[in-house]
């Protein structure tokens, strides 16, 4: 019995290391060791020489080892069992070309071409083998071959990259248009291929080669395509204006049906800082749109922006723009969430909390679904919130929080109810909320719940850091109440009576993201700067080194003191949430040598 149990497990062994060979010997051949390589492939070729990709093994690790008449003599055997198949002919080349018999390998690789000539649906293949080995001329030839039979999308994208690596952009780019043309479904590939040679410099070289070629192809052929790639080159290069000519001319062409690209180019030239431009197109989409409900999302987002850059002065006429929306489109349930949004600026922007509250509980009494009660409940907790009424805030967040408790709106709830605590001086109960919300499926709801978790939990530990903390949490409360001026000087009185308190370099970073807020760059660094010199080892280090770096390359225009800044995070921060961010910018600013 043992002597046949011995057997089985000799045999399933011996079963078993052979399946295994051929991934035995690829790691053999990963490794450097070519001569162990060798040996398994030599033994699974003499057993089944049919198998090709073991052939093809064995032939590169024969190269390898320099044993060239011993892969020739393989090669020569694939072709008779193969027929001549015509990738054979460029191993056998690339064989002679190690060897340094040019005249040779040349004659091998034209064999493959002319193999190709009676059999070109092996074009695309052929074209492959000679890419490998950086053999362009030939595969352009390998592809052509294929073109010229028939249509072959693979060998035209292929014949694209090709003519990018030998730097000759017109034709790359003619070639992938081309593509597009055949193939429309292939344009997010496209841009995806051009993304590699195309800037926000329009002065740059291919960006030019390209904006030329598709102005020479419009004016020949009137293709919405080449508006489309305009377009999309445009917004590449931050001309938006230029982009939303290229947008109204599609949209004119196409019958005048759909809007959505408007919408989609006017919150990209907003978020790039081109209000002008991006308030431009949403006028448009209001004059253009025959859909009430189009045109009041437009006025919603073009009332928002108002907002936003608007200081006292602007407040009059933003309340009289409120009034026309209202007039124009008075009555229709689509004015819904403008009603929010003027609650939110009565509140917030004018003082005139009661005249919101009274809105909105109006507003409330309408047969609304559940998400848009949910929505208008914490907006009225917002500004209850506002008014420092925060056991009525707490009860309207409670209600979103059990109606949707699973959900981004319920875990945002839940996040106010901690947060309206932490105002109110209930640090206890804050803690609770939030330690519920670390595992929340909103990232940044979860983030932003272990970030006050941590502020409460390091600053409660002791009976005499309460008091600063409840300072900290007054100018907190402030800052929402955008009484900024209010909140620096308390943040101010705070840093003068808790010197040297674990609250510091929070209160730091507290006046650094409101005088960034206000604008004020150059003061909310040193503030920053702060926190890096004294605080090295505080969880906020990598935070202001983040902060400090994105407010100079976005903000201040240095380049090069962000780069210090990202390179600082990568090297002395490494296991900041923030390292592959900090890496992929400072790739992406390494200037050109």
């Amino acid at each position: 019995m043992r002597f046949l149990f011995f057997i089985g497990f000799f045999l399933g062994s011996f079963i078993y290391v052979n399946a295994q060979s051929p991934a035995l010997a690829k790691n053999y051949f990963e490794q450097g060791e070519f001569a162990k390589a060798k040996a398994i492939y030599q033994e699974i070729y003499q057993k089944n020489p049919q198998n090709l990709s073991v052939a093809y093994s064995y032939i590169n690790t024969l190269q390898e080892l320099e044993e060239y008449q011993t892969a020739e003599k393989i090669i020569r055997e694939q072709l008779k069992l193969y027929k001549n198949y015509p990738n054979l002919y460029v191993e056998l080349g690339y064989n002679y070309q190690l060897q340094q018999e040019t005249t040779k390998a040349k004659n091998a690789y034209q064999e493959a071409i002319q193999e190709l000539e009676k059999r070109p649906n092996y074009a695309y293949g052929v074209g492959k083998a000679f890419q490998k080995y950086n053999l362009l001329e030939e595969a352009i030839n390998a592809y052509s071959i294929a073109l010229e039979r028939s249509s072959n999308i693979s060998a035209r994208v292929e014949l694209a990259k090709i003519y990018g690596e030998q730097l000759k952009h017109k034709k790359m780019f003619d070639t992938y248009i081309d593509v597009v043309k055949e193939q429309p479904n292939y344009l997010y590939v496209i841009h995806r291929s051009f993304a590699e040679y195309i800037t926000d410099d329009k002065e740059n070289t291919e960006n030019k080669v390209l904006r030329q070629l598709l102005l020479e192809r419009l004016q020949e052929e009137p293709l919405l395509l080449y508006n489309q790639l305009l377009s999309w080159l445009f917004i590449h290069e931050k001309n938006f204006k230029m982009a939303f000519i290229q947008e109204k001319a599609i949209y004119n062409r196409e019958g005048k049906t759909n809007l959505q690209a408007f919408f989609q180019l006017s919150e990209i030239a907003q978020e790039q800082g081109d209000l002008k431009t991006s308030g431009e197109i949403l006028d448009y989409i209001i004059t253009a749109s025959p859909l009430p409900y189009v045109k009041i999302k437009a006025e919603e987002l073009r009332l928002q922006q108002q907002i936003d850059i608007a200081t006292a002065k602007d407040y009059p006429n933003i309340t009289k723009n409120f009034e026309k929306v209202f007039t124009t489109y008075a009555p229709d349930e689509n004015l819904f969430y403008i009603k929010l949004q003027h609650a939110r600026f009565l509140a917030f922007k004018l003082s005139q909390t009661s005249q919101a509250l009274t809105q909105l509980k109006q507003l409330l009494t309408a047969d609304l679904s559940m998400r848009k009660e949910a929505l208008l409940k914490m907006l009225l907790a917002d500004i209850l919130v506002l008014d420092e009424r925060y056991n009525q805030a707490l009860i309207y967040y409670s209600q979103v929080q059990n109606l949707y408790e699973n959900s981004p709106i319920g875990h945002e709830a839940r996040y106010k109810v901690a947060k309206t605590s932490y105002y109110k001086g209930d640090f206890d109960w804050a803690k609770t909320q939030l330690d519920v919300l670390k595992t929340s499926t909103s990232q940044l709801i979860a983030n932003d719940a272990l970030e006050l978790g941590l502020l409460i939990k390091s600053n409660t530990e002791e009976d005499s850091l309460q008091p600063a903390l409840k300072k900290f949490a007054k100018a907190d409360l402030l800052q929402f109440q955008e009484k900024y001026t209010d909140a620096l000087t308390l943040l101010d009185t705070l840093l003068n009576q808790y010197k040297g308190y674990k609250i510091e370099d929070e209160a730091f970073f507290r006046k650094a993201k409101i005088h960034e807020h206000l604008k004020n760059y150059e003061l909310a660094a040193t503030y920053y700067e702060k926190i890096v010199a004294f605080y090295p080892e505080e969880s906020l280090a990598d935070d202001a080194l983040f902060a400090l770096a994105k407010l100079h390359q976005e903000k201040l225009n240095q380049t090069t003191k962000a780069q210090e800044y990202y390179k600082r995070i990568i090297f002395e921060y490494p296991n900041s949430l923030y390292v592959n961010e900090a890496r992929k910018a400072y790739r992406e600013n390494i200037p050109p040598t």
